[in-house]
């Protein structure tokens, strides 16, 4: 499971018909992972208390909010 996490930089914009606040896969990171490997994402963010699945192909600096980490899928 080749993934870096960041506290630092978080990944940004959503696949295509993505529904952040009603996801397709259950409130754990593992459930998000699994679902990004599925439809070949870039990662997962957690932000306001979910884990959202990401299509960003970079990752954007945030210094502003501790609670935001994002997963990013190297290497698959």
């Amino acid at each position: 499971m080749p993934n870096v996490v960041t506290t630092d930089n978080f990944l940004a914009g959503y696949p295509e018909g993505y529904d952040s606040a009603a996801p397709p896969h259950d409130n754990t990171l593992e459930a998000a992972m699994a679902h990004c490997r599925t439809i070949e994402t870039g990662g997962v963010t957690f932000q306001y208390g979910r884990y959202e699945v990401r299509q960003g192909n970079y990752l954007r600096p945030q210094k502003d909010n501790p609670e935001l980490s994002s997963w990013v899928l190297i290497g698959e």
